[in-house]
């Protein structure tokens, strides 16, 4: 059986040779004859290629028409094009006819192909399966150093100059999900898609984004520095379940007490304990976060019961020379008549929690004094800064001025002691102001306000009659007159030297006066070198005059002035109150819908002169609700050290009137 099998499979190998007889060259004819293939030659490898046509006749493998053996180094195919060194056809020889295909089966792979990344192969010969770094940029697309975000183009990578709004994240930034946000703040060009950011170079300017107060318009809106104070940096409010009442309505800022590069505000609330109002005064430093005023306090002071305790608050400023401003604090019940302490700058920085009675001094009078009080500077010229305390608007005016070396020895001191009196004869009285030389003799002078009940003045107290040791008339100083129904002098203010004169400015506020709307007041500048000559009236004398656009807004200004764009001439901030400013403080609360604002008028165009409205401002603060009186108090002062002077509010009817206190900040020309 094997051998019937076998014989089968013989014959069949025998007849795949075909042309490749190895058996002779004969054939045969149609008569059966055989017939030489090649007459009168050989075939001598038995190739089926006669020797004459054979290139290798001693070869069987090699013959015209053969198949190719790559690298044997013959011309199998006897084409006459040498042996197959390049299988695949890429124009590389392979790595075994000595060539540098090292794939020479793929015709993909050779030096120079592109390197598909990530397949296992290495399609260019260089030596590795596959790279990291597909695209040869220098930057790995995977593996643990991959840092290419798109490794099948070299033009991107870390570090790449970003080309915006081409739809390619270039340096492989990764913070913008298009490539429409450049300056990186979340919000893309308002030129793409949902994009509402109006300058994409700056991520301060976004849609949506809180206003800033340095002549952007941070919020995209289409208006610049149009502000709420709740753009500002820091906010305090006070806390009914606390018992808090009123703060703010004493405002005073202060010193840097920890270094931190922020100024501590001092905020008084006298309603505070409720029923009893014993009062409150917290000292809080901006650079924190916002809060409550008892969870953000460094410092505070707690009245007596029923003394209405920080219902002034002022800077007294450095009196012992420690590099720490003194605090005046006090009310119109505190010993019983009304009193106001000095509180050393040292005890502040040292922080904690003390009663009123800490007071290195306290300052009495008559008639309530503690609803005023005020750093007066030296009036009597022996170096050391004196203080003033009065009844503000609640009486007949009434303000003791005392000398600061003398509140710095302690105890209590009363008006025999006092370097002046200073009283007026009949109607009501206003602000104490002073710190400023508006005679120009040295010595700082004084501005009390007078029949405020009425058209109002304001009496100017030299400095020699403010450390006299005698009773002042304000009937027999000279002053600045209001008309009828004007109501000066209620509280007032001074800038200073905006023209260069050698003379500040006075700032008149006419509380009473129609202005542009129906009681919204007017604010004049009067140059103090025109009222050496004795009394004048107010409007004759006035070389600005802003006039109040929101009715019953009462429009005001600030006890100081300051440079708010830096370029160091002090600028005005007018404010509209509301109508809920001088009411009984027992009930200061109450609802007329008046929603406070504050402007700015730039020094250019104090000192240019004229009559212009409230509103025609580049600068306009709003407050956050109707009727929480922002603005009834207000400090400007450098709060944060870039040498533009800032804004401190006081909100005391804010937070169901348990009262607040604002901070905002002014980044003009930075």
């Amino acid at each position: 059986m094997r051998l019937l099998i076998a014989l089968p499979l013989a014959l069949t190998l025998v007849a795949g040779c075909g042309d490749k007889d190895t058996s002779d060259d004969s054939s045969a004819d149609d008569s059966g004859t055989e017939v030489d293939p090649c007459p009168g030659d050989v075939d001598a490898d038995n190739d089926g290629s006669c020797d004459a046509v054979d290139c290798d006749p001693t070869d069987a493998y090699t013959y015209p028409g053969a198949n190719e053996i790559p690298y044997d180094g013959k011309d199998n195919d006897c084409a006459g094009d040498g042996d197959l060194t390049d299988v695949d056809g890429d124009g590389h020889d392979g790595e075994r006819a000595g060539g540098d295909d090292c794939n020479d089966g793929n015709p993909t792979v050779y030096p120079g192909a592109t390197e598909i990344c990530y397949d296992g192969i290495d399609q260019d010969c260089g030596g590795n399966e596959d790279t990291n770094d597909c695209d040869g940029d220098g930057f790995d697309g995977r593996g643990e150093n991959a840092q290419d975000c798109d490794d099948n183009d070299p033009e991107i990578y870390p570090g790449q100059v970003e080309i915006w709004y081409n739809g390619v994240d270039n340096d492989c930034s990764g913070y913008n999900d298009s490539d429409y946000d450049a300056d990186g703040d979340g919000d893309d060009h308002e030129d793409y898609e949902e994009g509402t950011d109006c300058d994409d170079t700056d991520p301060l300017t976004a849609g949506g984004n809180p206003e800033r107060w340095d002549g952007e318009d941070r919020n995209c809106d289409g208006v610049v520095d149009n502000l709420d104070i709740g753009d500002g940096v820091s906010a305090w409010f006070g806390d009914r379940g606390n018992q808090d009442g009123f703060l703010g309505t004493g405002l005073a800022l202060l010193d840097d007490y920890d270094g931190d590069g922020m100024r501590s505000v001092a905020a008084g609330g006298w309603g505070s304990t409720d029923s009893t109002f014993d009062g409150v005064v917290y000292v809080v430093d901006p650079a924190d976060e916002g809060a409550s005023f008892i969870n953000a306090a460094t410092f505070t002071l707690t009245g007596g019961e029923g003394t209405y305790f920080g219902m002034t608050v002022a800077n007294a400023g450095d009196l012992d020379g420690d590099g720490y401003d003194e605090l005046l604090a006090g009310g119109p019940l505190v010993n019983n008549s009304g009193g106001v302490r000095l509180y050393m700058g040292s005890l502040i920085a040292a922080g904690g929690s003390t009663g009123a009675g800490s007071g290195v001094t306290l300052m009495t009078g008559n008639n309530y004094v503690g609803f005023d009080s005020a750093g007066v500077g030296d009036v009597d010229g022996d170096g050391v800064d004196d203080l003033a305390v009065g009844t503000g608007w609640w009486a007949t005016p009434h303000v003791v001025v005392y000398s600061g070396a003398d509140a710095l020895d302690g105890g209590t001191l009363s008006p025999v002691s006092a370097l002046s009196q200073i009283d007026g004869p009949n109607g009501t009285g206003g602000q104490t102001v002073g710190r400023l030389d508006y005679d120009g003799d040295g010595l700082k002078d004084i501005l009390v306000g007078a029949a405020t009940d009425a058209s109002g003045n304001i009496a100017l107290v030299p400095g020699p009659d403010a450390s006299s040791g005698e009773l002042v008339s304000t009937g027999d100083l000279d002053r600045i007159r209001g008309s009828t129904g004007q109501r000066l002098g209620l509280t007032n203010g001074w800038m200073d030297d905006i023209d260069g004169n050698g003379y500040p400015e006075i700032l008149v506020r006419a509380y009473g006066a129609d202005g542009a709307a129906t009681l919204g007041g007017e604010v004049m500048v009067i140059d103090s070198s025109l009222l050496l000559d004795g009394d004048q009236t107010a409007s004759n004398v006035a070389s600005f005059v802003v006039q109040g656009t929101v009715s019953n807004g009462h429009l005001k200004t600030p006890e100081r002035t300051g440079d708010h764009d830096g370029d160091g001439v002090e600028d005005l901030l007018v404010m509209a109150v509301g109508d809920r400013e001088l009411v009984n403080v027992a009930v200061l609360d109450g609802d007329t819908g008046t929603r406070a604002t504050a402007w700015v008028h730039f020094s250019d165009e104090v000192i240019a002169g004229g009559t212009v409205l409230s509103d025609e401002s580049d600068v306009e603060i709003r407050s956050e609700n109707d009727d929480d009186l922002m603005g009834f108090t207000s400090a400007v002062g450098d709060v944060d050290g870039n040498g533009k002077a800032d804004v401190v509010f006081g909100t005391p009817n804010a937070s169901a009137t348990a009262g607040g206190a604002w901070v905002l900040l002014s980044f003009l020309d930075e």
